[in-house]
């Protein structure tokens, strides 16, 4: 979605992603990556990718953020990240398909993460320009004042 933002008589465009959707395109691109199709089989690949995402995303968001994404309960989300360790050591092909997945989810949430630390400061440059221009425009009229 394209926003446009007017200030001072000029416009700024740029995209404005929500959360839920930076977190929905990467579960989305893991999916396609993997060339798997997203289901609720109990099969193991689509488990392992399932237990892979919800550990991936842990840092980034809440388990009920989590088990929306991938379509599971919260609980289930808890689940994936206290057996993580055994099964990266112990479930064979979880390993190759959680480094695929991290690099993902890394990629997509933290470039989100980047452009809404930056949208927040140049808000705060907009903000300080108006200040600038209002401080200025008062001091230029106490020294009319004081001329006068």
């Amino acid at each position: 979605m394209k926003i446009y933002y007017i200030t001072n008589c000029q416009k700024i465009k740029f995209n404005k992603m929500k959360r839920t959707d930076a977190i929905t395109q990467a579960v989305t691109e893991v999916y396609e990556t993997l060339g798997i199709v997203r289901s609720k089989s109990r099969v193991r690949h689509h488990v392992q990718v399932r237990a892979a995402i919800g550990v991936a995303l842990t840092p980034y968001c809440t388990t009920m953020e989590i088990g929306d994404a991938i379509g599971v309960d919260r609980s289930t989300c808890s689940y994936y990240t206290g057996k993580h360790f055994q099964n990266l050591d112990y479930w064979l092909g979880y390993e190759r398909t959680y480094k695929v997945v991290k690099d993902i989810v890394d990629n997509i949430l933290e470039d989100y993460l980047l452009r809404t630390q930056l949208d927040s400061i140049d808000s705060r440059i907009n903000t300080l320009k108006l200040t600038k221009k209002r401080l200025l425009k008062k001091l230029q009229r106490e020294t009319v004042n004081e001329t006068a």
